[in-house]
């Protein structure tokens, strides 16, 4: 899938408008840790409208299931943030219950809480 210099800029907006989006709405609501929103946008971007090609408009979920999962690492750090047994331990547990539920939690907005 070539990636051409108009379809960069558009992938650009987009990462723009989840970051501004994730300030308004971590804003609004009061609590949430704004660095893993700001620092995923750009991946969101790229996966969700050009390797998966998602068309809001036209959604084909379907029979999809999927997830990110986000591991805290510090590039200065050299290393994870966290221990590397805790990392892989959490990375067992998120895949165990991921292909043990047949069913996902659905709520407006996406809300889990």
């Amino acid at each position: 899938m070539q990636l051409t210099k108009e379809k960069l800029h558009h992938l650009e907006d987009i990462a723009y408008q989840i970051r501004r989006l994730s300030v308004e709405m971590i804003t609004y609501a009061r609590w949430g840790h704004i660095g893993g929103s700001l620092s995923m946008a750009d991946l969101l971007a790229v996966l969700y409208f050009h390797t998966m090609q998602v068309d809001p408009a036209q959604p084909r979920w379907e029979g999809v299931r999927g997830g990110l999962i986000h591991v805290p690492w510090l590039p200065e750090q050299g290393q994870p943030s966290m221990r590397v047994d805790e990392i892989v331990r959490g990375l067992e547990v998120a895949l165990t219950c991921a292909l043990s539920t047949q069913q996902d939690i659905r709520k407006e907005a996406g809300a889990l809480n």
